[in-house]
């Protein structure tokens, strides 16, 4: 990176020598609400956005690196359409930069395109080391259980035997003796056999497991570091185009793209975002400095980004961003009183405003991730007792409550429906494990009157090893369900603290 920045230096003093700057120019931009005043230049943002995927990390588990990299796929396809549109509207000739833009794109496309056939060849480990393993305990399965059917076979002619040819007064007797003491003997027998393969299949799958998880962590390693290596090899071309972008717009040195300080990069919405990180990172949580974050966060978001469809993913990614802040602020001021503390939050408008935004941006037929869907819950839930009301209705449409919710009363399905539910809650465990969900959407279902719901979600949260039960005891949300049966309440608090 520093490399680059002195790359770009160097070609801005070339560039701009013809025209030097006066002494007051060359600290302040030449107008001081420039930024606000200027459009966003698309194809300054269109290089921003790529050296931010490009320094993006990628997952290191196989389902969610393929997931990262078909997303990052259709958003370069996407952003690719958008740039030759562009250029089938304009009359004039082609602009020599946004072609060499769209060429590093299609870079970008090829590595992308590598790194997903070398993520199905990753997937494809699996089985090569554990599937056959897997395959093979199954069929030991099976034989031990065609071996106690015959050990029991056995046992029971042998007792027909015994009794058929017995000469004794209680030829029955002799009969099951017999039967029982065979049975034994040759149940024994078995167990050793079975207990001799599974041990030696347990060690097989462990063998197996292991050899996968190393190559599997290699394999990704590599990955990660191939896809970097192909989507920076025009890094310098990059800097080099806005380069040229800076001197025809005569950008002055604390305009600077690209520039090693993260604050001098006024046009550059991700820069803001990753200090905006960083900062909080580094700090202790305060209601007031996460508002006034998430604020700067949709500023420079509609200043800088461009308003054309192709940019929706980078919108969505700015107002999600801001969204969560705001949350957290309102989090803090709510406290252990949660939703039950009187008076809104003071971020709670700019809470819902934001994640109006971000679905006014999905696009049409999509859904919010599992995160951003907790997300848009709560800040429902943290705008009053109509948004609480609110967001126990989206917990409905988005199928967090089950439909048999308004059955549990009725006697005729009572005693099925314990085992619905309980498949229910553990398919939608699987799409989202993330146990501070389910703390959250429990705290709703509590404050709503829907208990049964409510002790599920806290179930599902202590199975996704939830820990904070420190938390859960004293949370004023969750009183309904100590006060409904205090005895559930503390069995799934201990789950917590033993963590399972």
């Amino acid at each position: 990176m520093k490399a680059a920045s002195s790359v770009l230096a160097f070609t801005l003093i070339c560039l701009c020598s013809a025209a030097p700057p006066t002494a007051a120019e060359s600290l302040q931009p030449s107008d001081k609400n420039e930024t606000k005043k200027q459009p966003a230049d698309q194809r300054l943002f269109l290089l921003y956005a790529l050296e931010y995927l490009q320094d993006k990390p990628l997952p290191k588990q196989p389902m969610a690196l393929r997931a990262e990299l078909e997303q990052r796929r259709v958003l370069a396809e996407r952003i690719l359409e958008h740039i030759r549109n562009e250029q089938r509207k304009k009359s004039k000739p082609k602009d020599a930069i946004e072609v060499e833009i769209s060429e590093v794109y299609e870079g970008y496309m090829k590595a992308i395109k590598t790194s997903q056939s070398e993520t199905i060849r990753l997937i494809g480990l699996h089985t090569k080391h554990v599937k056959p393993v897997l395959q093979e305990i199954e069929t030991a399965k099976r034989e031990a259980n065609a071996i106690q059917q015959a050990v029991a076979m056995k046992a029971l002619l042998r007792g027909a035997g015994a009794y058929l040819g017995s000469n004794s007064n209680d030829p029955l007797a002799d009969g099951a003796t017999t039967a029982v003491a065979s049975l034994i003997v040759d149940q024994a027998n078995a167990n050793e056999k079975i207990r001799s393969r599974r041990d030696m299949l347990a060690q097989n799958l462990d063998k197996a497991l292991a050899s996968y998880r190393t190559e599997l962590a290699a394999a990704c390693e590599n990955i990660a570091t191939e896809h970097h290596e192909a989507i920076t090899y025009k890094r310098e071309d990059t800097v080099c185009l806005v380069a040229r972008l800076a001197a025809k717009h005569h950008w002055q040195q604390r305009d600077l793209p690209f520039g090693e300080k993260l604050e001098e990069r006024l046009r550059d919405p991700f820069a803001v975002m990753t200090g905006i990180k960083k900062r909080l990172n580094d700090e202790k949580d305060d209601a007031q400095i996460l508002l006034k974050n998430a604020k700067a966060i949709v500023e420079t978001q509609r200043h800088n980004v461009p308003f054309a469809d192709a940019f929706k993913p980078f919108r969505l990614e700015f107002y999600a961003f801001a969204g969560e802040l705001a949350n957290r602020s309102c989090s803090l001021e709510l406290g252990d009183d949660g939703f039950t503390k009187a008076g809104r939050p003071k971020a709670a408008e700019e809470a819902s405003a934001y994640w109006r935004e971000y679905q006014r941006n999905l696009d049409k037929g999509s859904t919010p991730n599992p995160n951003h869907f907790r997300q848009i819950v709560l800040a429902k839930a943290q705008s009053g007792k109509a948004g609480l009301r609110e967001a126990y209705g989206l917990l409905q449409q988005g199928g967090v409550v089950p439909p048999t919710a308004r059955l549990r009363q009725v006697p005729a399905y009572r005693q099925f429906i314990p085992q619905f539910e309980k498949a229910w809650f553990e398919q939608c465990r699987r799409t989202m494990p993330n146990p501070y969900v389910w703390f959250d959407f429990a705290r709703i279902c509590a404050q709503n009157g829907d208990q049964e719901t409510a002790f599920a979600c806290l179930d599902t949260a202590a199975t996704c090893r939830y820990r904070n039960g420190a938390l859960a005891l004293v949370h004023a949300d969750l009183e309904p369900l100590r006060r409904a049966n205090q005895k559930r309440f503390d069995e799934i608090l201990e789950r917590m603290r033993l963590g399972r």
